[in-house]
């Protein structure tokens, strides 16, 4: 990788500085630009570019520091930002202008301040050993019409093959003033007259040349034409537009950074930066660019079609990484989706989830897997071209020590005639079992008095209503597991208030919380065991929480109940361990995408599902 990037920083200076010059040509009473922030606006972030550059000793880098505000625009505000560097001694910064210069070698950190909000970019300056070779400017040729501005810009190439834009630090002359003016401190230059003037850019005893073309006064520009005039991005993405002036006298050039940019729907797409729009929400929006000059007898602008579409799936992350279960246990994978836009989605359901060898296999739709013999598989999760994979060890099957399961312990709760059910809701005739997602899947039995759409279940599993002797069984064995778990002893105590179990590390016990217990981050499940969580309120999870297992802990050694007093609320996107059952007649509901992978959905009131996935261990 070069050390030295070429790099654009410098364009939002000249542009600001055209701005100036273009609206003062065009009675723009006292405006004070174009990309400068309204006063009612109100700043979201500063993003300052290029994020990491290098120079060496005694050569300049020029930063640029852009805000965006609330209303979805953005505005280059270099000259209005204060520049600091953070380790003088190996670089130094304008305070005003973000201009750098390297003073040793080593690394600095350059950050700009401006309206209560920062960011900072990382500068390396080079050995002194690194010589400069010659300077470069472009375009090295270049016409305008008499009044009209061409930016120039000076690169310095140096003796190890790497370069750095230099703009603000060369000294600019014209070789003909009366025919075209430049600023000394940035390479703008100025139509005076016709005719034909040399731009020299001079820096570190080196010199670089370029030709600049006047065009005669009956030169004028005749039209602007946006490319592309239709385009389409997906929703978070950028899109970049280029104007191209075309002249009277049959010439064209690039006018992109001198125009003035706008989206007619700013909640569609908006534009960041001179031609670039980023697109915030499905629809379609008019990006238009306008000059506005004094040789042009009105102004001249020109339009082009931008739609976004919905939000593209970039990438795909399973969890967890690496699980290990026994020979015939089940272990649930669950596949989040990071999309264009930059929001997470919970997919599980919606990508093909396939097993790399014999070891394991995996259900299709769902993402849960079982052991088969011993060995290792990659449990992969497959949209399109985009894959990612969990590690599955399946271990020889352990048979654990037979010990009093029932009420009295230590073994995990014994679910008699009920163990077989994923969802099971009672009393019978009172309690409903309601889907509101159709795409529901049960592993497991499903047993309620009454139910609206039945949720899916996989092969050999059965769906009881009403009298039916099983229903009649398993809610007896339910009401028995529920007062077993609640009379056990206590192992830890909480103090009194609401306790959030997300990212504690916890052994195996009856933990007891007076007052409702949530889980509000990631939890990991480290020792294999007994755990009974219950509470004298509810149980709420956050959205998109993942309670897992660590290395050798599954569902053949570890056992988690969950006991809340009051309802269950399992959030959406989350993937959650365990059986619960709630000890009073209270409601329980998972959110949509929430995932119950190991565990049960028991309750003695109302029960909601929505597009979720439920497996028994």
């Amino acid at each position: 990788m070069k050390r030295f990037k070429v790099q654009q920083a410098c364009l939002g200076f000249m542009m600001f500085i055209l701005s100036v010059f273009l609206i003062t040509g065009c009675g723009s009473n006292g405006q004070t630009g174009h990309w400068l922030p309204a006063p009612a606006k109100e700043l979201v972030s500063v993003q300052v570019t290029p994020a990491a550059a290098s120079i060496p000793i005694g050569a300049p880098e020029q930063f640029m520091a852009t805000a965006t505000y609330n209303d979805g625009t953005s505005a280059d505000i270099t000259l209005f930002a204060t520049w600091t560097s953070g380790s003088t001694g190996v670089a130094t910064v304008n305070s005003a202008s973000g201009l750098a210069a390297g003073v040793a070698a080593g690394t600095a950190i350059i950050t700009a301040d401006y309206g209560g909000k920062s960011d900072s970019a990382t500068l390396t300056v080079m050995s002194a050993a690194v010589t400069l070779s010659s300077i470069e400017v472009t375009p090295p040729n270049a016409s305008v019409a008499i009044g009209d501005k061409q930016a120039f810009v000076a690169n310095a190439h140096y003796s190890d093959g790497t370069s750095a834009i230099i703009s603000s630090s060369a000294t600019w002359t014209s070789g003909a003033p009366g025919i075209a003016t430049v600023i000394s401190t940035s390479g703008l230059a100025t139509g005076v007259t016709a005719g034909t003037a040399i731009i020299t850019a001079a820096f570190g005893g080196k010199s670089g040349q370029a030709t600049l073309t006047i065009l005669p006064p009956s030169v004028t520009l005749s039209s602007i034409v946006v490319t592309p005039a239709t385009a389409s991005i997906p929703k978070g993405t950028t899109q970049r537009f280029v104007a191209t002036g075309h002249y009277s006298n049959g010439t064209s050039k690039d006018i992109s950074i001198y125009v003035i940019w706008t989206s007619s729907a700013t909640g569609v797409a908006t534009i960041v930066s001179p031609g670039i729009a980023t697109g915030l929400s499905i629809g379609t929006t008019t990006i238009t660019a306008t000059l506005e000059c004094g040789t042009c007898v009105t102004n001249k602008s020109g339009t082009a079609t931008l739609t976004v579409t919905a939000a593209e799936l970039r990438s795909i992350a399973v969890t967890p990484e690496e699980a290990t279960v026994e020979v015939g246990v089940k272990q649930g994978f669950v596949a989040i989706g990071t999309y264009s836009d930059g929001t997470s989605l919970n997919i599980t359901t919606s990508v093909t989830w396939s097993s790399s060898a014999n070891f394991a296999t995996v259900i299709s739709n769902t993402g849960v897997a079982t052991g088969v013999s011993v060995g290792t598989a990659n449990i992969i999760a497959t949209w399109g071209a985009l894959s990612d994979f969990g590690v599955l060890h399946v271990t020889a099957a352990i048979i654990p020590p037979v010990t009093n399961a029932s009420c009295g312990g230590p073994g995990p709760v014994d679910m008699g005639a009920a163990a077989s059910f994923g969802v099971l809701v009672g009393p019978a005739g009172g309690a409903t079992l309601t889907n509101n997602g159709l795409a529901t899947m049960v592993n497991g039995d499903v047993g309620a008095a009454s139910q609206t759409t039945a949720p899916a279940q996989s092969a050999g599993y059965f769906n009881y209503t009403g009298t039916a002797p099983q229903y009649v069984d398993a809610k007896a064995a339910m009401l028995t597991a529920i007062g077993c778990a609640s009379a056990r002893a206590c192992t830890v105590n909480y103090a009194a208030g609401a306790i959030d179990f997300g990212g504690m590390t916890l052994a195996p016990g009856v933990h007891c919380v007076i007052g409702a217990m949530s889980v509000g981050s990631n939890l990991t499940i480290s020792t294999p065991g007994v755990y009974i969580f219950r509470s004298s309120g509810a149980l709420n999870t956050a959205v998109n929480v993942n309670v897992t297992f660590g290395s050798g802990v599954n569902t053949g050694n570890t056992w988690l109940f969950w006991v809340p007093s009051g309802a269950a609320t399992i959030k959406a996107g989350t993937a959650f361990l365990g059986t619960i059952m709630p000890n009073l007649s209270a409601a329980s509901t998972m959110s949509a995408t929430a995932t119950l992978l190991g565990g049960r959905l028991f309750s003695n009131s109302d029960v909601t599902l929505n597009t979720n996935i439920i497996t028994i261990p």
